[in-house]
């Protein structure tokens, strides 16, 4: 320790001025900085119970990260905007092609068809 009892001789101030380079080299590695979901968010945004986003993540549908004290305890997961938006992109529903009405057969057989192949 130095004189003014601060742990290091730098201080908050350059600690402060490093941040913007931190930020800066997560998101060109292509991270995203936001702040994630909770289990409760994504009940309350889908209608769907907790437990249910709790299966989610454990079926591997939607990736979470535990921020549970113990590993033992019940999780507590955190679910990143980007795991947030390639769940909602593997199951959204895309519209169904146009299926082309069947004919009913007619009971009538025609012997003599109109061909203009002579």
């Amino acid at each position: 320790m130095n004189k003014d009892a601060s742990p290091n001789h730098r201080g908050r101030s350059d600690f402060a001025a490093f941040i913007p380079a931190i930020v800066e080299a997560v998101r060109a590695a292509g991270y995203v900085t936001g702040r994630g979901f909770t289990v409760a968010d994504l009940a309350k945004r889908y209608r769907v119970s907790e437990d249910k986003v709790r299966a989610w993540i454990r079926a591997g549908l939607l990736k979470g990260i535990n921020t549970a004290d113990v590993a033992c305890g019940k999780p507590r997961y955190i679910v990143l905007p980007e795991a947030l938006a390639d769940f909602e992109r593997t199951r959204s529903t895309a519209p169904l092609p146009k299926v082309p009405r069947r004919r009913r057969p007619t009971d009538q057989i025609d012997f003599f068809p109109d061909s203009d192949a002579t």
